[in-house]
Parts: structure tokens; sequence; C-alpha cells
């Protein structure tokens, strides 16, 4: 009886054994799979941070590449050629800028008659009412800009006062032109 109980746990003990030996195995292949798919995430990882770092170096080296301008428009590049065809004098230059205030003004006009054909008749009231307060803005705005830069010493300020004229004219062309360009969408 002795033998048999002990070859019972002898038995029980060799089970064990094989099953901790199937087992150990079992595990040792679901952790060698985990391994793998560790290691492909972690390459896959690790191409996605040098794609990254790709992209950061394309954007820094754009942003600091002089040569990259954004467009211009055709109004402004006339005036460029203007300018350079009257040898960058001043009053050559003041000619070329007051001539592009006439342009830019007929752009607004211009963008004026697109929005009155896109918007119902209170809307275009509205509008007419801002453009007749944006023109008394202007005119005070030259005042005053006139005032100050023509009391100064130089025949520079003349070429600062008419490109800040020219800036003012400008925005109020690419302001209305972009109310008509997002508001007839």
């Amino acid at each position: 009886m002795k033998k048999i109980i002990i070859n019972l746990i002898i038995l029980a003990l060799l089970l064990l054994s094989v099953f901790g030996i199937f087992f150990s195995i079992r595990y040792y292949e679901k952790t060698k799979l985990l391994n793998k798919k560790v290691i492909d995430l972690s390459s896959k990882i690790e191409v996605q941070r040098l794609n990254i770092l790709e992209l950061q170096d394309e954007i820094t080296e754009s942003k600091s590449t002089p040569n990259v301008k954004p467009a211009k428009h055709p109004l402004e590049e006339k005036l460029q050629v203007c300018m350079q065809n009257e040898n960058y004098t001043t009053s050559g230059m003041n000619a070329c800028v007051y001539d592009s205030i006439k342009d830019w003004e007929k752009e607004i006009d211009k963008s004026l008659m697109l929005l009155k054909g896109v918007t119902t008749k209170e809307q275009y009231v509205k509008i007419q009412t801002a453009q007749k307060e944006w023109l008394i803005y202007r005119e005070n705005q030259s005042k005053i800009n006139s005032e100050l830069l023509l009391s100064k010493q130089g025949t520079i300020y003349t070429n600062y006062l008419a490109g800040m004229d020219v800036a003012i004219v400008q925005k109020r062309a690419e302001e209305l032109h972009s109310l008509y360009y997002f508001y007839s969408k």
C-alpha cells in the first residue's frame, strides 16, 4: 500500500512536472510572440518618430528660408515695377504710390459693385454706410499722418506718408474683396 501511495505521489509529481513544462512552453511561446509584437510596434514607432523629425526639419527649413515669399497681389507688383522704372527717386516713388492708390480705389469700387449684386438692399445700405464711415476715417488718418510726418526734416518722410496712405486703401480693398469672396460662396 505504501508502494502504491508512493507511486501515486510520484505519478502526481510527474504529471505536475509535465503540466508545468507544458504550461512553461506555452507561456514561453506567448511571451516570445508578445515580444515579437512589441519589437514590431517599437520599430513602427521609430519609423514614425523619424518621419516626424523629418517633417519638423522641413518646416524649420521653410520658415528660415529667406527666398520663400508670399504671393503678391498684381497691384503690388505693378507698384514695384513702377518704382524700379523711376529708379527709386523720392518723387518717382511717391508718384507710383499715389497711382497705386488710384488702382486700389478701383478695386474697392469693383468689390462694392460685386457686393451689391449678391446682398440684399438692406445689407448693401449697411455696406455703403460702412464705406462712408471708412472714407471719413481714411481722410482723418491721412491728415494726422501728414501733420506728424511732414513736420519732420527730410524727403524720406514723404515716402513714409505715401506708404501709409496706400496701406490704408489697400487694406480696405482687401477687406471688401474678402467679404465678397466669403459671402458669395
